[in-house]
């Protein structure tokens, strides 16, 4: 025979709520009155206590307010409040975009977590190029730290549709500094950045010409075309009108003339593409010509071909840079024979140039490569003989 035995009954407290909802609602056994705006709510403070961590402390910790059954909040509107109430009593809302802020800063306000965190996630299924700078800003002044960063995230992917939007045109002068330094900009090239900053110096140049030093020097002049930079860059109103602009720009075009300096540059972070590398067609045995897409701007272009024309070829990007290794191609005099290659290139999408890299020991063709812990390892069989490994 069991002597003891404890149950635990699951909507026990669901119903006690639900009571305590309905007490609420027919404003029954209420002992304190919330005043917000002028507008008087009767609720029962054992409710706002054990829902809000700011609620319980104003009412137990010696406060005025905690031998008061009148409290003013300041910091939100009664709209908002009303909707908090709601949620204190039944634990469920209704979120939209026309209160949500008001409810994120209601709730963050009065510790109400869950609340917020519903908040936070609601905005990230709101984001959109529009109003991306908006919510990220909010995140930030909030300290939504998983919101900020997913905003974050957005406007660097998006960044050549956010710079068309009127909230760009609207930021602050140190928050569009802070977004041009980034490295994380998804760009096809410089010269986008570069257009970015004449696009919000241009929409009140009155005004705010006399920062563009300062935005200059968040454009990595080096990594532009030197014609662009001569014809472009350096005819612009803002530079020949400033000589420290002057200055940067003469710089960067010696720069372009230092490879050694050149490499030093940090490029931006390459929007998602697709290369499409040697192979053959009806009239050439093996190509060296490359191909790209480009997810941004949903379409293919020519980049420039490799060193070695080959098929079979594999590849992989490491840190930015794309790889082509081994393959094979047609022997002169006996077009139906291959030969097997050893050769390794190295592309670089910034600079716009393949480099020959040291060689595979053993010609391949056919096989898989992998970057993995800062190797690249070719996978597969030589000569069409049996399995083996290399690493770089």
């Amino acid at each position: 025979m069991i002597e003891s035995r404890t149950f635990n009954v699951e909507s026990h407290s669901k119903v006690a709520f639900h009571v305590m909802y309905d007490l609420w609602r027919q404003q029954q056994l209420c002992d304190v009155i919330i005043s917000v705006e002028g507008h008087q709510f009767h609720a029962h403070k054992i409710v706002l206590a054990g829902c809000s961590p700011y609620l319980r402390a104003m009412f137990t910790n010696g406060m005025l307010e905690s031998e008061k059954n009148w409290v003013e909040i300041h910091g939100t509107d009664q709209n908002t409040m009303a909707y908090l109430l709601e949620f204190m009593y039944r634990g469920s809302i209704e979120i939209t975009v026309d209160n949500v802020q008001s409810l994120l800063q209601g709730s963050s306000l009065l510790g109400l977590h869950s609340l917020r965190n519903l908040c936070a996630h609601f905005l990230q299924s709101q984001l959109t190029a529009s109003n991306c700078l908006g919510i990220h800003y909010f995140a930030d002044m909030y300290t939504c730290i998983e919101l900020e960063a997913t905003a974050r995230h957005y406007i660097y992917q998006n960044f050549l549709d956010v710079i068309r939007t009127e909230e760009y045109l609207q930021l602050s002068e140190e928050r569009l500094l802070d977004l041009l330094n980034s490295d994380k900009l998804q760009v096809t090239s410089e010269h986008q950045v570069f257009e970015a900053a004449c696009h919000w110096l241009q929409c009140d140049l009155i005004h705010r010409s006399h920062v563009a030093c300062r935005f200059l020097q968040a454009i990595k002049l080096v990594l532009l075309d030197m014609e662009y930079l001569q014809n472009i860059v350096s005819q612009s109103d803002w530079v020949r009108n400033c000589r420290k602009c002057q200055v940067r720009v003469n710089k960067a075009l010696m720069m372009k003339q230092n490879s050694k300096a050149l490499e030093q540059i940090t490029p931006r972070a390459q929007p998602p593409s697709i290369y499409v590398i040697g192979g053959r067609n009806s009239i050439d045995s093996q190509l060296k010509s490359v191909e790209r897409y480009d997810f941004l701007l949903d379409q293919w272009s020519t980049v420039p071909s490799m060193n070695i024309a080959r098929t079979a070829v594999s590849a992989t990007s490491y840190n930015g840079l794309l790889y082509a290794v081994g393959g094979e191609c047609a022997l002169a005099d006996t077009p139906d024979d291959t030969l097997y290659l050893r050769c390794v290139e190295c592309y670089d999408p910034v600079l716009k140039q393949w480099e020959l890299k040291p060689e595979l020991k053993i010609a391949r063709s056919f096989i898989a490569v992998a970057s993995v812990g800062g190797f690249l390892y070719a996978i597969g069989k030589l000569h069409g003989k049996s399995l083996n490994v290399q690493y770089f």
